[in-house]
């Protein structure tokens, strides 16, 4: 993009500025319409409740706290943390998505440390646009960059769940009672580009779950490396201790990482490796400030399973809520 063309541009002048409504907890119990509130994540929707929208849809909002944007194509409640921006021109989705993508790329880092970013900081605040001849947003242009990206079409046909588990009846499980923990040995990279293959070779770390190369099955065979050719989790040791990936096609493990293979008496569906994952994750803070996963201490982690009438864990509840999620279908 030729940046040289673009211009500032204050968001006032293209957009009504409000604050969102708060509602209190006792207003609302669980329904349709999403709830916004300052968040980065699950595009800012914090919950969804029985109240009739505050606001119609096709809105950018920002949360007060970090200023973080992200486009509402519905209608919506949404906290008094949020902005809510209501267009005074034609915009449409990917207009939107292209503003708030500058929106986050601009003006995240100005609002960081607790800075409040107010209506008011929001009407004097300026971002920067490309511009036509005549100094006015070029709507055509962002329309088009945002049209030119590549990406796949949804395929899943399976709608997001509203209703949250009820797990008031579940019970507590200690990861020694379903699970396995081997600890890997040292990798190099000097050995996965002298040994290139398919198979993944995982260390700690989050990016590309976990996975710094691809190397020989055979060749890990033959040095011993502690690998899994079935499906099985993998769990950083140290750097980011804790983290929990999902390993579809197995994997080798160098020594900064510990496979966890689920005992013969559980399903091994993919479906139930995903679900001990993210339960497994949610005990990420324990390892923070450089603790180290010791595999004695992590298999007494515990955690929360469903039950059946027999009260043992209901694997088929576990296999049939993560494959009726978004993509779910897909697995």
């Amino acid at each position: 993009m030729k940046s040289s063309v673009w211009k500032y541009f204050k968001i006032k002048n293209f957009f009504d500025i409000e604050a969102g409504k708060y509602h209190y907890k006792d207003e609302y119990s669980e329904g349709s319409t999403p709830y916004c509130s300052a968040s980065a994540s699950n595009n800012g929707v914090a919950r969804w409740i029985d109240l009739p929208p505050d606001f119609d849809g096709n809105k950018i909002i920002t949360g007060k706290v970090g200023c973080t944007a992200f486009y509402e194509p519905d209608a919506f409640c949404a906290t008094s943390d949020c902005n809510v921006l209501t267009p005074k021109f034609d915009m449409d989705e990917k207009i939107a998505l292209f503003i708030v993508t500058v929106i986050n790329k601009d003006q995240n880092y100005r609002w960081n440390y607790g800075r409040q970013c107010r209506v008011g900081n929001m009407k004097k605040m300026q971002i920067k646009l490309p511009a036509t001849e005549d100094d006015q947003p070029d709507w055509n242009y962002m329309r088009e960059c945002i049209n030119s990206l590549h990406s796949k079409k949804i395929r899943t046909q399976n709608h997001p769940l509203h209703k949250k588990f009820d797990i008031s009846s579940w019970k507590e499980y200690k990861l020694k009672d379903i699970a396995e923990i081997r600890n890997g040995r040292g990798i190099t990279k000097e050995e996965i580009q002298e040994n290139p293959g398919s198979f993944p070779a995982v260390q700690s770390g989050e990016d590309n779950n976990g996975v710094m190369g691809y190397i020989s099955k055979k060749y890990c065979k033959e040095m011993k490396y502690v690998f899994s050719e079935k499906t099985c989790l993998t769990v950083a040791r140290t750097g980011t201790s804790g983290f929990v990936a999902v390993q579809k096609d197995g994997c080798v493990v160098g020594d900064s990482a510990k496979i966890i293979k689920l005992k013969d008496s559980v399903p091994q569906n993919i479906e139930v490796y995903i679900f001990i994952a993210t339960l497994l994750n949610e005990n990420r803070f324990k390892y923070a400030y450089g603790r180290k996963v010791i595999e004695k201490k992590y298999l007494n982690t515990v955690i929360k399973l469903p039950i059946n009438e027999n009260n043992e864990p209901d694997w088929n509840k576990i296999i049939d809520y993560i494959g009726k999620l978004p993509y779910g279908d897909l697995i």
